[in-house]
C-alpha cells in the first residue's frame, strides 16, 4: 500500500509538470494566429491540471481525517481501515509502448460514484496526451476494475461525436488536400514596352556608352531674303549630345532544394514570372516620376516639367480644355514640331473621359474613340501605374530606350548572400565590417535566381513632355 504522503507528493509533482507543459505550450504558440488545435491542447492540459488538483485536495483531506482518527485512541486505526487497498498511478514516464506504467494495487474498497467519473476524466485526458486508446490507458492505470470500466464506457458513449474534418484525431487526418491552379496576379500593363515601341530602341552591345547627337535650335541656320548683288549671310549652327551609360535593375530570390523538387507548380517558374511582373511596375514608377538622373538611375519623364493647370468646372468642357492645353504646351515648346504624341493615363480616367457627354444631348463625343485606343486621334497608353486624375502627353519620337529587350536570369547553388532586401552590403567591406545575416547556398542546399536588367532611357529634346494633375472631369 502506497502511503498517502507519497501519493500526495507524486500528485504535486504531476501538477507542476502539467503546468510546465501548459506554459511551454503557450510560449510556443504564435500569439497572432492561435489555431483550434492549440486551443484544444490547452483545454486538455487545463482539464488535467484541474483533475490532479482535485485529487490532491481529496488526498490531503483524507490524510488529515485519518490522522485525526489514528490520534483519537478509539482503536479504529486497527480495524483494517488503514489496510484498505488503493489504486495508485504515476503517469510521469511512458513505458516502451508509449503509456506510463502505473503502480496498481487491487483492492476491494468501494469508492463513491463521483470517484469513478473522476477516473474516467483522468483516462480521457491521458489518452489524448499519450496518443493511446481509451481502453488501453484505462487498463494501464486502473487494471480490470469493473466499475471503472463501466463508467469509462458510459462516458465514452456519451461523448461520441460524428467524424469531422476539423477535429484532430477523429477524421481530420482523413481529409484530402488539393491545390487549384495558381491564380494569375493582375498587373498593370507596362508603359515602358509600349512607349519604346513608338520611339527609338537601342542596345549597348559591347559599347560602354551611347552618344546621341542633337542639333540646337539656336543659333539658327535659317536662310534670309537677300537683295540682288548683296552679300549672303554666313551662319554657324550648334550641336549638343546626350550620353547614355549602362544602368541596371537587379534582384535575387532564393528557395531550398526540397522546394524545387516538390513544389507544384514549380517554384522556379513562379519566381521568374513574379520577378518580371513586379520589375515592370517598378520600372514604370521610375519612368513617370519627376526625379533627376543619378549615377544609378535615369531621369523620370516629368523631371523639370512644370505641370499645366487643370481646367476647372468638370465635365466635357474641362476634358476638352485639358486636351487643348497639353497639346498646346507641346506645340509651343517644340515650335510646332510634334511628331508622335502619346497619352499616358490611368484606365479609370479614360473610362470617365469616355462617359463625358455634351450637356442635355446624351452624346458622348469621345466614347467610341477611346474604345479604339485614341483620344483626339492621339494614341493612349493606359496603366494603373499612372496616378489617378493625371494625364501625361509625351512625344514618343524623342523617347530613346536602351536595354529594354529583356532581363538576364541566372541560377546558382554555390553563392553566399547577404540576406537583406533594403540595404544589402558587401559580405566583408573591411576586416571589421561584416554583413549579416549571411547564407551559403551550398551549405544550406539552396538555390538562388538572379535577375539583371540593363536599362536606360532619355527624352532627347526638352519640352516634349507635358502633364496635368488633379483633373476635374
Amino acid at each position: 500500500m502506497t502511503p498517502l504522503s507519497e501519493r500526495i507528493t507524486k500528485i504535486q509533482t504531476l501538477i507542476v509538470e502539467s503546468k510546465e507543459l501548459l506554459e511551454e505550450h503557450w510560449n510556443g504558440v504564435d500569439q497572432t494566429n492561435v489555431s483550434d488545435a492549440d486551443i484544444q491542447k490547452s483545454q486538455d492540459l487545463n482539464t488535467t491540471i484541474a483533475s490532479l488538483e482535485k485529487q490532491h485536495a481529496a488526498l490531503v483531506e483524507s490524510e488529515r481525517l485519518l490522522g485525526q482518527t489514528a490520534g483519537s485512541g478509539n482503536g479504529s486505526a486497527g480495524n483494517g481501515s488503514m489496510h484498505r487497498a488503493l489504486t495508485v498511478f504515476t503517469p510521469s514516464q511512458p513505458d516502451k509502448g508509449g503509456v506510463a506504467s502505473p503502480a496498481i494495487v487491487h483492492g476491494k474498497k468501494e469508492l463513491p460514484p463521483l470517484e469513478y467519473f473522476v477516473r474516467a476524466a483522468v483516462v480521457g485526458t491521458f489518452s489524448k496526451l499519450w496518443g493511446k486508446s481509451f481502453d488501453e490507458v484505462r487498463s494501464k492505470i486502473y487494471g480490470d476494475d469493473e466499475p471503472t470500466r463501466g463508467t469509462c464506457e458510459l462516458i465514452l458513449r456519451a461523448a461520441s461525436a460524428p467524424a469531422m474534418t476539423t477535429v484532430a484525431g477523429w477524421a481530420q487526418e482523413l481529409a484530402q488536400t488539393t491545390y487549384a491552379a495558381l491564380m494569375p496576379l493582375l498587373m498593370p500593363s507596362a508603359i515602358l514596352t509600349r512607349l519604346s515601341a513608338k520611339g527609338l530602341a537601342l542596345s549597348f552591345g559591347t559599347a560602354g556608352r551611347i552618344i546621341i547627337p542633337t542639333r540646337s535650335r539656336t543659333p539658327s541656320l535659317a536662310g534670309s531674303f537677300v537683295g540682288e548683288g548683296l552679300a549672303i549671310p554666313v551662319r554657324q549652327g550648334a550641336f549638343t549630345s546626350q550620353t547614355l551609360t549602362p544602368k541596371k535593375l537587379a534582384v535575387i530570390s532564393t528557395w531550398t532544394r526540397e522546394m524545387a523538387d516538390h513544389s507544384t507548380p514549380a517554384i522556379e517558374g513562379l519566381i521568374r514570372e513574379a520577378i518580371q511582373q513586379d520589375t515592370s511596375v517598378a520600372v514604370d514608377t521610375v519612368l513617370i516620376d519627376a526625379n533627376p538622373a543619378t549615377v544609378i538611375r535615369p531621369a523620370g519623364l516629368l523631371n523639370g516639367v512644370v505641370a499645366t493647370t487643370a481646367t476647372a468646372g468638370g465635365g466635357l468642357a474641362a476634358l476638352i480644355g485639358d486636351i487643348t492645353a497639353l497639346l498646346g504646351a507641346l506645340t509651343t515648346n517644340t515650335y510646332g514640331n510634334v511628331r508622335s504624341p502619346v497619352w499616358l493615363a490611368n484606365p479609370t480616367d479614360m473610362l470617365r473621359a469616355s462617359l463625358a457627354s455634351a450637356v442635355n444631348t446624351g452624346i458622348f463625343p469621345f466614347r467610341d474613340e477611346i474604345r479604339g485606343g485614341t483620344l483626339n486621334t492621339v494614341p493612349i497608353i493606359d496603366s494603373a501605374t499612372v496616378p489617378a486624375k493625371t494625364m501625361i502627353l509625351v512625344d514618343a519620337a524623342d523617347f530613346v530606350v536602351v536595354g529594354a529587350e529583356g532581363p538576364r536570369l541566372e541560377l546558382s547553388d554555390q553563392a553566399t548572400l547577404h540576406m537583406e532586401d533594403t540595404a544589402p552590403a558587401e559580405l566583408v567591406a573591411s576586416p571589421s565590417t561584416v554583413a549579416a545575416p549571411q547564407r551559403s547556398l551550398f551549405q544550406t542546399d539552396s538555390i538562388a535566381l538572379r535577375m539583371v536588367l540593363p536599362l536606360n532611357w532619355v527624352q532627347r529634346r526638352s519640352g516634349t513632355v507635358a502633364y496635368v494633375q488633379n483633373v476635374t472631369w
